[in-house]
């Protein structure tokens, strides 16, 4: 606990906790627009010519936090998915057990990972006890966010999924050679070993970590300096951020001017826009890089590597509320702020 109520510390693992409202809100439009339910619950389950595909999909759904801090994202969503099933049961009076598809999507359908161990505990006991019955296994993980000094290897948490865009184990087989606890699994009894992802998720749903690596901190702070502000000495905060900029933020610069420039290629985009995304103008250069985005743009594109074509990917963001949608083939996106006004 006064690890994450010092804002130095919090700063530098960019660790700001989703609010709930915000997290439910997001959650039930990510379920529902993923299960095509996109209307007042009944009038949407009314429309649903294949109750038991439905049912089915929700037994088998996939849902991840790649950032999964307290749980918060992980709870709503799996809310989301038992009010759809309590109201299949209650307007369709069909014969749905609901503890036994609850226990299934906590042990088989539900994800998280984060960089610290604490905030990965206190998801696995906040699924615990929002699950039904007893269960017998979760699927919540600590990753190795640091530098590793022995080895000379700077280990960049969740991102480093970027390596591998199939399966943990990859990584799980390089950095078991520095023997360090690069992955673990979190259980309410502690630590149980490595683990594999499913090489897709039906739902990628988060509140990434927007921490900037320019380090804007009060002065009181200053010896903490933003991003990876928890690293002490100076000299190997920066190698983690040179391995940021250098192995991560470029290459997610190149993949996306490609995707950019691929679907210029297909669209009937405006000349300027086309400009742009092609680099043919030396004053629109400054649009094509990442700029400021800090992490968060970084773990929407590994949301994007890692979701379903049809799937949803679900993200707060800072100060905005909106929607876009974009073609089946790709999925859908919402992003909801992350503060909301009662008022």
């Amino acid at each position: 606990m006064r690890l994450l109520a010092i804002i130095a510390v919090r700063k530098g693992f960019a660790t700001f906790y989703t609010q709930i409202p915000a997290a439910y809100l997001l959650a039930t439009l990510a379920v529902r627009s993923l299960l095509g339910l996109e209307d007042e619950i009944k009038r949407a389950i009314d429309r649903v010519s294949e109750l038991e595909e439905l049912i089915r999909r929700i037994r088998e759904i996939k849902v991840t936090d790649f950032a999964c801090g307290n749980g918060t994202l992980l709870t709503a969503s799996y809310s989301a998915l038992m009010n759809v099933l309590t109201a299949l049961k209650h307007y369709k009076g069909l014969d749905i057990n609901l503890d036994e598809i609850g226990k299934a999507v906590i042990e088989e359908g539900v994800y998280g990972v984060d960089a610290l161990k604490y905030a990965a505990q206190v998801t696995a006991i906040n699924l615990a006890l929002i699950s039904p019955g007893n269960i017998t296994k979760e699927n919540i993980h600590t990753i190795y966010l640091g530098y590793i000094t022995g080895k000379n290897q700077p280990w960049l948490g969740s991102l480093e999924l970027l390596n591998n865009s199939k399966r943990v184990g990859g990584i799980l087989s390089f950095i078991e050679g520095y023997k360090i606890e690069g992955i673990e699994k979190v259980s309410l009894e502690g630590s149980e070993g490595s683990f594999e992802l499913p090489e897709k998720f039906d739902l990628v749903i988060m509140n990434p970590p927007f921490t900037r690596a320019t380090g804007r901190v009060s002065e009181e702070f200053s010896g903490r300096r933003g991003l990876f502000g928890f690293i002490s000495e100076e000299k190997y905060r920066k190698k983690l951020l040179d391995q940021l900029d250098d192995e991560v933020r470029k290459d997610v610069r190149e993949d996306l001017r490609d995707i950019a420039r691929d679907f210029a290629r297909r669209e009937n985009l405006p000349d300027i826009i086309k400009e742009i995304i092609n680099g043919t103008r030396d004053e629109f250069k400054r649009y094509l890089n990442i700029g400021q985005a800090g992490e968060g743009l970084l773990f929407l594109y590994l949301a994007y590597k890692y979701v379903k074509p049809g799937g949803v990917i679900a993200s707060c963001c800072l100060g905005m509320f909106y929607q876009a949608l974009v073609g089946s083939s790709q999925g859908h996106y919402w992003l909801v702020s992350s503060t909301l006004s009662t008022s």
